[in-house]
């Protein structure tokens, strides 16, 4: 960090339990792919960086006044970096230094169901809060179809006892209920 004053943030190498490398950086937010651009002018080519371990500058954390309370557990590190970057600090990534990622320890009491819930939520506050209704409408209308049509194909193996298929089940009904319930909000009754 002294010797790039310009990076307000960076993160380790983050490994996983078994010594693999785990994908701790991004060049593109969720739903950008849909914000025709919104992004294209910040600093840097690295959009976040994983929170399970960072180092930041003071005057950084306090150029954004911190994270946003409103999240919780997930997406908070994806909002945090693009505030940054929004401040004008780059990101960087400290290849000499390693982190192994316990992935899951935080919620070991939680359901599957439960963490998906909070993902996908907090994946959808990140998108109201950085993107417009009509570019929100339109996410939610693709991760909605795209849920169904996953949902379309899974359904013949519903009463498989496969843990994979179970979770995908989840996964994909929590993805349409939470983006359906955003639904009333698309058309103006919420």
């Amino acid at each position: 960090m002294t010797d790039h004053p310009e990076i307000g943030m960076a993160g380790p190498v983050i490994l996983n339990k078994d010594g693999s490398v785990h994908q701790s950086v991004d060049d593109e937010y969720p739903g950008e792919h849909y914000s025709q651009g919104k992004f294209d002018d910040l600093p840097g080519d690295i959009a976040w960086l994983l929170g399970a371990a960072l180092v930041a500058r003071r005057e950084a954390i306090a150029s954004v006044q911190g994270f946003d309370e409103r999240f919780f557990l997930y997406a908070e590190d994806i909002d945090l970096c693009l505030e940054f970057r929004k401040q004008g600090w780059l990101l960087g990534v400290i290849p000499d230094a390693a982190v192994m990622h316990m992935e899951g320890q935080s919620e070991l009491s939680a359901s599957y169901a439960e963490v998906m819930q909070r993902k996908i939520s907090a994946e959808l506050l990140f998108l109201q809060k950085h993107y417009s209704k009509d570019t929100v409408a339109r996410i939610c209308r693709r991760r909605r179809l795209q849920a169904w049509w996953r949902l379309l194909f899974l359904w013949p193996t519903a009463l498989s006892r496969n843990e994979i298929h179970r979770k995908k089940m989840i996964k994909y009904l929590t993805t349409a209920r939470i983006y359906s319930r955003n639904k009333k909000h698309e058309l103006g009754f919420g």
